[in-house]
């Protein structure tokens, strides 16, 4: 965390020079990447600092250490990669409907991802938990630790949500002065609040099973939601059934929706106490 908040103040600090200097987006992109390597090089003295028997040198591995990192590590970047990808193809969907459309979805986005963020450290927190647990062998922590931790997010996340249904107009007043544009973003704002205990238990599961070391079905699953329901659905309600922008968000809940419901069904089911890392 204070490397992060020591990065960003980098980053800002030379993107502001970097711009007076006449630098222009070459020099934002530069500010970025420099701000990113130092943040990493810190972070990575920290962790050898950390322990000792850390050591950040080349070595030999072997297929026992190899192995294992290939079979989760492939399911969770391929789940990053079809995300990403996927939410290119949804925000071209945007552009198409205008630039009002555009804009106002970057402003909903950019509110629902300070909500997002919140989530995401409860999974973070959840993840690390869950993966000590099964270390010690102790299945039923595990369950515990991860019904806290839904019950910690949903709550804090509701909470946000009922801020952001009330105080909607306020929030859009904040990023455009436009009543049109806030005309567009409030009931965009509003969807997203009563959609909030989902996206915390979407991130929380996901990041409960990638930890048990389930990563496909978080593959699987979010290929489903952000190529079939967001992408695929988002386009017959948004240019199909002439809902505009409204009709996206409509596809994006319920992808968060099945997703998180989907998540949650695999993990009470229990496979992910069988894997093995």
């Amino acid at each position: 965390m204070y490397v992060t908040v020591a990065t960003n103040i980098i980053k800002i600090l030379l993107t502001m020079l970097f711009v007076k200097m006449g630098m222009g987006i070459f020099g934002l992109g530069l500010a970025t990447t420099l701000s990113r390597v130092i943040g990493t090089v810190v972070l990575l003295v920290c962790l050898q600092r950390h322990d000792k028997n850390i050591s950040l040198s080349f070595c030999k591995l072997t297929g026992k250490e190899f192995s294992p990192i290939l079979r989760i590590g492939i399911p969770a970047g391929m789940e990053k990669l079809i995300m990403k990808m996927g939410q290119l193809i949804y925000i071209g969907m945007v552009i198409r409907l205008g630039t009002s459309a555009y804009v106002a979805h970057n402003i909903a986005s950019n509110i629902d991802n300070l909500a997002w963020s919140c989530a995401m450290g409860f999974g973070l927190a959840a993840c690390t938990m869950v993966g000590i647990s099964l270390g010690q062998d102790n299945i039923e922590q595990a369950k515990k630790l991860t019904t806290t931790a839904n019950f910690i997010s949903v709550i804090t996340l509701s909470v946000i949500g009922v801020f952001i249904f009330i105080f909607a107009r306020q929030l859009a007043a904040i990023f455009t002065k436009t009543e049109e544009l806030q005309d567009i973003i409030v009931p965009i704002l509003r969807i997203v609040a009563i959609i909030q205990p989902f996206s915390a238990l979407l991130q929380n599961m996901t990041s409960v099973l990638q930890g048990a070391g389930d990563t496909k079905f978080p593959m699987y699953s979010t290929f489903v939601g952000i190529w079939g329901i967001r992408d695929c659905i988002g386009f017959l309600f948004a240019v199909y059934f002439n809902m505009g922008l409204i009709g996206c968000w409509f596809a994006y809940s319920l992808d968060v929706v099945i997703r998180g419901v989907l998540l949650l069904l695999r993990f009470n089911r229990g496979k992910w106490q069988k894997i093995k890392i």
